[in-house]
């Protein structure tokens, strides 16, 4: 019987042949996580193919895709957003039912553009430094959404893709719960239009959603759907998104009034004389 020895050099060969798959697989997830976060040249991202429109944003829309170019001075500023169905299909609702309003704030944290949600719920108008910093520490702002930078612009303007933001139905925008649906056919859904004005941004989806059986969407008109023995399990509605920028000195707010046929909101304020005393204001 012959024992054959390999030299040390044809051994090490052979072993670094074997682990040669796993180092290879760990560069690829390395590179692949590295361009993940690569923000390239703006030409690449905004091509010669974007169609542009100026405003409180420059906004830019590039085949299927949407995004905001977001200037230094824009970033930090206090927004009203405003979401409500403009058109609906008949026997679902009526043009023009309100969805939801809410004030955001886009902030720079890094590479990523922060959208956050600003609340009202409690504050101080007059009262002690510990009042202040005790409600200061409960006002953390929510963060609805995350957007990577994809590029810088001019005067390093964020440049971020917001497709997902109106096409994904995130629940602070979404039309789910008014036509107590149960989720969109991203499949029967599309991106209309977005208009950028000095002040506001207009846009505008057409978005389908699923319907619950159980769901007055659903059911509108029932006696005469039940004589036509079948009932809708889809809607189509055209969602508007109006976004606009707040005064930079805020609105005289006054004490509402029932006579006063305008919506209203309530806030807790610790500086009050009673200990969290409900104020209900007019904006």
């Amino acid at each position: 019987m012959r024992h054959i020895y390999l030299p040390f050099f044809v051994a090490a060969l052979v072993l670094s042949t074997l682990c040669l798959p796993a180092q290879e697989s760990r560069k690829s997830k390395s590179k692949k996580k590295g361009n993940k976060e690569t923000i390239k040249p703006y030409d690449e991202v905004i091509t010669d193919k974007a169609k542009s429109d100026p405003g409180l944003f420059l906004v830019h829309r590039v085949g299927d895709k949407i995004f905001y170019e977001i200037s230094k001075a824009s970033l930090g500023q206090p927004m009203l957003w405003v979401t409500q169905i403009a058109r609906t299909q008949s026997g679902s609702g009526y043009g023009g039912t309100s969805v939801g309003n809410r004030v955001i704030r886009w902030e720079l944290r890094n590479e990523d553009v922060l959208l956050r949600d600003v609340k009202f719920r409690i504050r101080v108008t007059h009262g002690s430094k510990n009042a202040r910093e005790a409600v200061e520490r409960t006002s953390l702002e929510p963060v609805i959404a995350t957007f990577p930078v994809k590029a810088w612009g001019k005067d390093q303007a964020a440049v971020i893709d917001v497709t997902d933001l109106f096409m994904k139905d995130l629940p602070e925008f979404s039309a789910k719960r008014r036509l107590n649906a149960s989720g969109v056919d991203a499949k029967r859904s599309f991106f209309d239009s977005a208009k950028s004005f000095p002040t506001n941004i207009e846009t505008k989806v057409l978005m389908t959603y699923k319907l619950k059986q159980d769901s007055p969407g659903a059911n509108s008109g029932r006696r005469r759907r039940r004589r036509r023995g079948r009932r809708d399990p889809s809607v189509t509605v055209e969602l508007h998104h109006s976004m606009v920028k707040l005064p930079e000195k805020p609105m005289t707010p006054r004490r509402a009034d029932d006579r006063v046929g305008f919506f209203s909101v309530g806030f807790e304020d610790y500086g009050d004389s009673e200990d969290h005393a409900v104020e209900e204001v007019k904006y």
